[in-house]
């Protein structure tokens, strides 16, 4: 059964500014949370763009070293991208990043993911236990990273919504 998982929040910065950061690849590793020890092993680009590969390791709670492999397979500069898991530890992974204005110095980043697991009837198991706390304790670790970059208002805070569902 695939999952669905929607993110939503408003920094302090400008578009432009976002964008930017966002298509640096080496803010992936600052917006990813310890436990999964992640570490870049090859890019094809510097930057994010329409058919760049990259591959990471990740190790998640120190158990089993993993290789994550993602193509970018749609890019609207200054707006969105989209990459998909070419290998790793999900049966499908569709992950489309967007930045959506709100005004001159504030800006929504988007993230909306569409996954499915590899483990046949042991997926609502491996969903519960573990895919589900991890992806919500990484998404949270990434809301707090990027408040502290790029929020002085706390009220930006409060403009953040998480959502993560099966999809029927």
């Amino acid at each position: 059964m695939p999952y669905e998982l929607h993110v939503k929040q408003l920094i302090n910065t400008s578009p432009t500014k976002a964008w930017d950061f966002l298509c640096d690849v080496h803010n992936l590793a600052v917006l990813t949370p310890k436990f999964l020890h992640f570490k870049t092993q090859y890019k094809s680009h510097e930057k994010v763009k329409q058919g760049v590969v990259f591959v990471h390791k990740i190790k998640p709670f120190s158990i089993i070293g993993l290789t994550w492999t993602s193509y970018i397979t749609e890019f609207e500069q200054g707006r969105s991208f989209s990459d998909i898991q070419l290998d790793g530890p999900y049966k499908t992974w569709v992950h489309q990043h967007n930045i959506e204005e709100y005004t001159e110095d504030a800006c929504f980043m988007v993230d909306k993911v569409l996954f499915s697991l590899k483990f046949g009837p042991l997926n609502p198991l491996v969903y519960t236990l573990i895919v589900k706390p991890s992806i919500l304790k990484a998404f949270e670790f990434r809301r707090q990273k990027i408040e502290s970059l790029f929020n002085s208002a706390s009220d930006f805070q409060k403009n953040y919504t998480l959502h993560l569902k099966k999809i029927k």
